[in-house]
């Protein structure tokens, strides 16, 4: 295990707030953590539990249901200021946003936007603000061609049954399956992070419309990225994956309070939900 002077992120002593109605709020408590290199922190508790509200800290614009009551959680990366990340000004929430690559329950797609398009622009976005010259970029938007076709051929081909790549980087996202575009999502997630020399991966219900076969593929997927480097932060109802090293468990005491309860040793994967693929 790395030592904590390499961490990705440290979480100290943090408290979180949820707003209630007529003033009931719920205190969660994080507790103190790190999380290194290659490191694969998976939450879990019940839902409401606070979950989700971990990963949105480090998506802060336009939250207003909760707010850090007391702690703090610091992205340890050169270029970013080294406090809490919920005092963070506007642009500085930019530069953070652009370190991590989030993969969402749902992600909203153009009508128009093909699958390469899409995780092209997603890429690209991401690039711009990454300070490259002009040669930098158009180096590193080649390499995104080349992994969208690489990615596809090795793992998707057979899930997406077609035949010719061309068809898979011309179709419009809206007429694949919601399987199939949650997987386009994850694509653009990972390639963006292998691209961009991203450090943290937050994935939040991962699974959701995934059948067996690629949830297989999703864990071969997060297995190359943790073996760059990259540290993972995932929600999910249903481990599959076999490269967890930490588990944080949020659980909710008879005053109301939830905390989390952090295990440093590996969970074994619910082999039942492959068994519709094996």
């Amino acid at each position: 295990m790395s030592n904590q002077n390499n961490s990705v992120v440290s979480v100290k002593d943090l408290i979180v707030t949820l707003k209630g109605e007529n003033g009931n709020d719920r205190d969660i408590h994080y507790g103190s953590f790190d999380i290194h290199p290659r490191d694969f922190l998976l939450v879990k508790g019940r839902n409401g539990s606070g979950k989700s509200t971990f990963l949105r800290l480090f998506h802060l614009q336009g939250v207003d249901y909760f707010y850090v009551k007391s702690g703090e959680i610091i992205f340890c990366e050169d270029g970013l200021p080294k406090e809490s990340i919920h005092t963070y000004s506007g642009a500085d929430l930019t530069r953070l946003n652009r370190r991590v690559s989030f993969i969402g329950q749902e992600e909203r797609f153009l009508s128009s936007s093909s699958a390469h398009s899409y995780i092209y622009d997603v890429c690209l976005t991401a690039l711009r603000e990454s300070g490259l010259s002009g040669a930098q970029l158009r180096e590193r938007l080649r390499r995104v061609d080349d992994m969208i076709c690489e990615y596809y051929e090795k793992y998707l081909a057979k899930s997406f049954e077609c035949k010719k790549y061309k068809t898979f980087k011309t179709k419009k996202v809206s007429a694949w399956s919601g399987g199939q575009q949650k997987m386009i999502n994850v694509l653009a997630g990972i390639i963006k992070a292998r691209v961009c020399g991203i450090k943290l991966v937050l994935m939040d219900e991962p699974l959701n419309n995934l059948d067996g076969r690629n949830k297989d593929v999703l864990n071969k997927l997060i297995n190359e990225l943790l073996a760059d480097g990259v540290a993972m932060i995932t929600i999910t109802h249903c481990q599959i994956f076999d490269g967890v090293n930490k588990v944080l468990f949020l659980e909710e005491r008879e005053d109301g309070t939830r905390h989390a309860k952090l295990s440093e040793c590996s969970e074994p994967a619910h082999v039942e939900c492959l068994e519709s693929y094996h």
